[in-house]
C-alpha cells in the first residue's frame, strides 16, 4: 500500500508546473543584504593583549645580545628541542658546568624568551640549565626577519657607524683614557643582529667617522660633533649629518679670561675675534694639565693629557667649538677631584674654574 501511495504522489508532483518568482527572490535578497549592512556579523578574533609580546631587550646590551644569540642558536638546531646547557659551548663555556657556574645572566636570557613568547619551554627538576626550549612560530619569524636584515649592506655600515660612537661614549663618558679599537670586539657594540662585525666593517667605519669629524683616530675618541650625533641624535650619523647640513649661522660673543675677549662658537658659529688672547689662555690652561698629569700615579694622569691635547686641537680651529671646549674644561675639573692634595693641582683647578666662567658665559 505505502508503495503504491508513493507511486501515485510521485506522478502529481511530475504533472504539477513550478513557477519562480524571481522579483520576490531578488527583493528578499536585498532586504538580507541591508539588515547585514546594519547589523554586521562580528566574528571574535584572538590576539595578543600585550603590545610588548614579542619584544627584545636592546641587542647591544648583554641581555639583548644573549636573547637573540640563543634564538639563532635554537633555530640552528630545530626541529628538535635543546637543553640550555647545550648552548654554553656556543659562547665558549663547558656545557657540563654547574648552575653557579653558568653566566649569570643566562637564567635571564631564558625568562625573557619564555615570557616574551618565542619559545616553548619544558622544566627540568635538575635545574634551568637542563629545560628544553624549541622555537615557537613567533620564533621563528623573529629569526627570519633579523636574517633578512643582514642582508642589507646600507643597514649593516651605518649599524657599525652608530656602534662605534656609542662605544666610544661608553668607554669615555667616565672620564677615563683612550681605548683601543680591538676592545670593541669584547662588547655587545660589535654586532649586527646578533653577527659579529669583522675588523674591516669596524675600520671602514671609522675611517668614515673620522672623515665627518666625528671621531679622532690617534687617540681613538669622539670630537665635539660626534659627541653632538651621540647625545641629540642616539648616534645616528645619517641623521646628524641631514641636520648639520641645514644648519644656521649664528655668531656668539663671550668675555675673556684674563682681560682680552674670546669669540667661540660651535660647529654653525663664526668667530668674529682674531686678537688671539683666548687661543694663548687655552694653550696655557692644557700645558698645565699636562704638567699635574705627570703628579698622577693613576689612570686620571693619561684621561687628563687626552683632554689637554684635545683642547689645544679645539682652539686651533678656525670656528672653536664652545660647547666641546667648556665640557673638556669641566671633565678636566672632575678628573683633578680628590687630587687637591699635590701641590700643583689646586692653582690649575683655579684655571679650569676660570675657563669653564668664561665659556658658561
Amino acid at each position: 500500500m505505502r508503495v503504491a501511495l508513493s507511486q501515485q504522489g510521485e506522478a502529481r508532483v511530475a504533472r504539477t508546473k513550478v513557477t519562480i518568482d524571481r522579483r520576490a527572490i531578488e527583493k528578499m535578497a536585498r532586504n538580507i543584504q541591508r539588515e547585514f549592512d546594519k547589523h554586521p556579523i562580528k566574528v571574535p578574533v584572538q590576539a595578543d593583549s600585550d603590545p610588548t609580546r614579542g619584544v627584545l631587550p636592546d641587542p647591544h646590551t648583554t641581555i639583548g645580545l644573549g636573547c637573540v644569540q640563543f634564538l639563532d642558536w635554537l633555530d640552528e638546531m630545530s626541529p628538535r628541542a635543546s637543553r640550555v646547557r647545550d648552548f654554553l659551548p656556543t659562547i665558549g663555556i663547558d656545557g657540563a658546568v654547574s648552575q653557579d657556574e653558568a653566566p649569570p645572566w643566562l637564567r635571564q636570557v631564558v625568562s625573557i624568551l619564555d615570557e616574551t613568547g618565542l619559545v616553548h619551554v619544558s622544566g627540568a627538576m635538575s635545574g634551568y640549565l637542563d629545560y628544553s626550549l624549541w622555537l615557537t612560530d613567533r620564533g621563528v619569524r623573529n629569526v627570519a626577519e633579523r636574517a633578512a636584515r643582514r642582508q642589507s649592506r646600507l643597514l649593516r655600515r651605518a649599524t657599525c657607524r652608530q656602534g662605534v660612537l656609542l662605544w666610544l661614549d661608553e668607554c669615555t663618558g667616565g672620564g677615563l683614557g683612550s681605548p683601543q679599537l680591538d676592545e670593541i670586539f669584547t662588547t655587545p657594540w660589535a654586532t649586527f643582529e646578533g653577527d659579529l662585525f669583522t675588523v674591516e666593517d669596524v675600520d671602514l667605519a671609522c675611517r668614515y667617522l673620522a672623515d665627518k669629524n666625528l671621531i679622532v683616530r690617534q687617540p681613538l675618541s669622539l670630537t665635539s660633533d660626534g659627541i653632538d650625533c651621540v647625545e641629540n641624535f642616539n648616534a645616528s650619523v645619517t641623521d646628524y649629518l641631514a641636520h648639520r647640513g641645514n644648519a644656521s649661522v649664528t655668531i656668539n660673543n663671550l668675555s675673556n679670561i684674563s682681560g682680552g675677549q674670546i669669540a667661540i662658537g660651535n660647529r654653525d658659529v663664526q668667530q668674529n675675534q682674531t686678537n688671539g688672547i683666548a687661543v694663548a689662555d687655552l694653550t696655557a690652561f692644557a700645558s698645565a694639565l699636562r704638567g699635574v698629569a705627570h703628579e698622577l700615579a693613576d689612570e686620571r694622569a693619561t684621561a687628563l693629557t687626552n683632554v689637554a691635547d684635545q683642547i689645544e686641537e679645539e682652539a686651533g680651529r678656525d670656528e672653536p667649538d664652545q660647547t666641546w671646549l667648556l665640557r673638556l674644561a669641566e671633565r678636566s675639573r672632575r678628573l683633578l677631584q680628590g687630587a687637591e692634595g699635590i701641590a700643583a693641582v689646586a692653582g690649575v683647578v683655579e684655571q679650569a674654574n676660570k675657563v669653564i666662567s668664561a665659556l658658561s658665559g
